[in-house]
């Protein structure tokens, strides 16, 4: 019986952690103008410089690309040569750790009392994605908006989930763009 509980406070721990929000947050130049934005081009990557996704798996990197093409064109943004802004974004992936403490004391966790219990600790391990998309004037060099989404993944997920992922990422992100005159 203490172990049948045990099994299921961990399943329970397991898919809250799974459920975990994305956070998305975007900042932006007050002064830059959107309203005159229709056209757009990818940044160059930075010489010498090789961002994390675009490392790992290049693959990821042109369906990301696409993704966020997809979500420009749903705003009605087209790509162009002499292009209104210029867009780059940044990928990374950590690997982090939680530990959650189960108390077992009357076999089930967690207990009511603080004190002369038995406690087992649970290490969690999950990945920390984080994806940062900008918005750059071309003219200037300089950045105008950024948004940023990050979350917690699955530690070995298929194709299919990153893709869904990463659309996810992405959608959120653009819901910010163009940030609305205050």
């Amino acid at each position: 019986m203490k172990s049948g509980m045990y099994m299921v406070a961990v399943v329970v721990v397991a898919s809250l952690c799974g459920c975990a929000t994305m956070n998305v947050t975007s900042d932006y130049d007050p002064k830059a103008s959107f309203s005159s934005l229709k056209t757009y081009a990818w940044l160059p990557d930075p010489e010498g410089q090789v961002d994390d996704l675009k490392h790992r798996n290049p693959l990821m990197d042109e369906y990301l690309r696409q993704s966020v093409d997809n979500a420009l064109a749903s705003k009605g943004y087209t790509k162009g040569t002499s292009p209104d802004f210029q867009i780059g974004y940044h990928a990374s992936l950590v690997g982090k750790q939680t530990i959650q403490m189960m108390n077992t004391y009357y076999g089930y966790a967690p207990g009511w009392y603080a004190s002369g219990t038995m406690a087992t600790a649970q290490v969690y391990e999950y990945n920390e994605g984080t994806l940062v998309i900008d918005i750059v004037d071309p003219a200037a060099r300089k950045l105008i908006w950024r948004g940023t989404a990050q979350a917690e993944l699955n530690r070995n997920p298929s194709t299919e989930e990153k893709k869904k992922k990463l659309d996810a990422a992405v959608e959120k992100i653009f819901e910010q763009f163009p940030p609305k005159p205050k």
